[in-house]
């Protein structure tokens, strides 16, 4: 499909591209790049929207990939012919998974490209450690896609939902601007989301301002997302799985 329509696939990463000029032309009206509010990442606000836009679409990459992978195979009829071979569902989440991650690191490539050619950002801080929370953020992500998978085998047609949850995270886990310029009373919601310790760990670590300690905090909170996300979405997967199996639904949209 992707060789087939060369052009959307291009016009696709031109888009997220566009996307992040217009954020960083937007900030330039305010004239200086360093700002006080964003001193705990390093202040410099390119890098501030640079960091959050790999970390966001890395991180939804992956979880549209695994929610979306059954729900493809049921819109194009081949969801249940896939059960009368050894093929597990299973493995075709995880290989859905694996795409959405190559074009998600196609897409954090072209970003730092921009950014360190045209905006002359250099990230520094632990990337080592930046890469570890990226890892376990996208096995949450990968959690959070399978409860989604089983919702869609038994309810169908979920995937508006996540395109909403989507659209309110984007404003709430700190990805383009940070949580202190919301109303005071949204900011303690934006810390109940998992996504948000995600971009926060993530842009820690790549700023000189954070201690390993402070860096480990959001390690630790990650690992337990990460196991919490996977066990439960194994088991909601599962159990779509049997009930459509049991109702007969499999193979209807």
């Amino acid at each position: 499909m992707m060789f087939t329509y060369k052009f959307a696939m291009v016009f696709n990463y031109a888009q997220m591209v566009m996307n992040l000029f217009l954020f960083v032309l937007f900030a330039e009206m305010f004239g200086d790049r360093m700002l006080t509010i964003l001193a705990p990442f390093g202040g410099d606000y390119i890098q501030y929207i640079l960091v959050g836009s790999i970390g966001w679409g890395y991180l939804w990459s992956a979880m549209g990939a695994a929610s979306g992978s059954i729900q493809q195979e049921m819109m194009r009829g081949t969801f249940e012919p896939i059960f009368l071979t050894p093929t597990s569902p299973f493995v075709i989440v995880i290989a859905y998974t694996v795409w959405g991650l190559f074009m998600g690191t196609i897409s954090m490539v072209i970003f730092l490209f921009f950014g360190i050619t045209v905006f002359d950002v250099s990230i520094t801080g632990n990337v080592a450690m930046g890469i570890v929370l990226m890892g376990l953020s996208v096995l949450m992500m990968v959690g959070f896609g399978l409860m989604v998978a089983g919702l869609n085998v038994f309810l169908k047609q979920v995937g508006s939902l996540v395109s909403v949850v989507q659209g309110i995270a984007i404003f709430l886990c700190g990805v383009y601007f940070p949580l202190d310029v919301l109303p005071e009373i949204l900011q303690p919601v934006g810390k109940i989301l998992p996504m948000y310790y995600s971009i926060i760990g993530l842009r820690l670590a790549l700023s000189d301002q954070a201690t390993m300690d402070q860096i480990m905090g959001y390690f630790w909170m990650l690992l337990v997302l990460a196991l919490v996300a996977l066990s439960l979405g194994v088991l909601l997967f599962k159990k779509g799985l049997n009930r459509a199996r049991k109702e007969g639904t499999l193979a209807y949209y």
